[in-house]
């Protein structure tokens, strides 16, 4: 019944959703990601447990970057990629602003996690906080289209989101990098994410950090104060072999 009240919200593009389920979609994400993949590291073996860090399942998985209100853009990875019902997906956060259809790109996205939790994974980007919604465009579009009651329940749901992805063991997914504070997945299991992200820390910098953006810098320095975005960190060469080292994936995705 849960799933076919859901899947009517995948049938067409052009939807007219009313508040009560929005508000309904929304308490059904953060119930998901509460009770059922409460893990930093987002557990999703079978069956998930909170204390195992998530492991994709061996079916076509793709990894999506930033969407940025960019509905049709979505709408069109899915024709390429190969249609959400066979085929994982893993979308690395900033979801919102910039494009106009940013309540759309949460609403959809949304609907699957519900409909088909083992197949979409959707972890928090540094747009997904309510000082970056309210600065770009997120936070105008939510209150125009519905109000900035069911635009607080929307900023409830990022809360939830876990803040990186255990791809099969051998890939990290986060949006932003590493962190001087972090040296194992265990240190970012501890993190407390149920929140607004803060100015600094290891939280901060899983969504905010950049690897160095010239070569010569980012194979002789480890970490730098990232000066350019005013938070967190410029990351190296060295400091992510390190971690590679010490956690035992093969590569960062980001």
């Amino acid at each position: 019944g849960g799933r076919l009240i859901v899947h009517c919200w995948l049938v067409s593009v052009r939807i007219c959703v009313c508040n009560v389920c929005v508000l309904l979609l929304c308490t059904l994400y953060m119930y998901v990601y509460m009770h059922v993949y409460m893990c930093n590291v987002q557990p999703y073996s079978c069956p998930p447990s909170p204390l195992s860090p998530l492991v994709l399942p061996s079916p076509t998985r793709s990894v999506c970057g930033d969407v940025h209100g960019q509905f049709f853009d979505l709408v069109k990875l899915f024709d390429i990629g190969g249609p959400p019902k066979t085929t994982t997906y893993v979308f690395l956060g900033d979801l919102v602003d910039r494009g106009c259809f940013s309540m759309e790109v949460c609403l959809y996205l949304f609907s699957l996690k519900i409909n088909r939790p083992d197949g979409c994974v959707i972890i928090r980007g540094n747009h997904e906080c309510r000082r970056m919604t309210s600065y770009f465009n997120f936070k105008d579009e939510s209150t125009y289209k519905y109000s900035e009651d069911l635009y607080n329940e929307v900023m409830k749901t990022f809360d939830c989101m876990p803040l990186c992805v255990n791809i099969g063991n051998k890939f990290l997914g986060i949006h932003g990098g590493i962190s001087p504070a972090i040296t194992s997945l265990s240190d970012i299991k501890k993190i407390d994410r149920f929140r607004e992200p803060p100015f600094s820390g290891p939280m901060c910098d899983l969504i905010w950090a950049d690897p160095f953006g010239n070569e010569e810098d980012f194979m002789s320095k480890q970490f730098e104060a990232n000066k350019v975005r005013g938070c967190s960190y410029f990351y190296g060469y060295h400091a992510v072999s390190r971690f590679l080292d010490n956690t035992g994936f093969l590569s960062i995705i980001r």
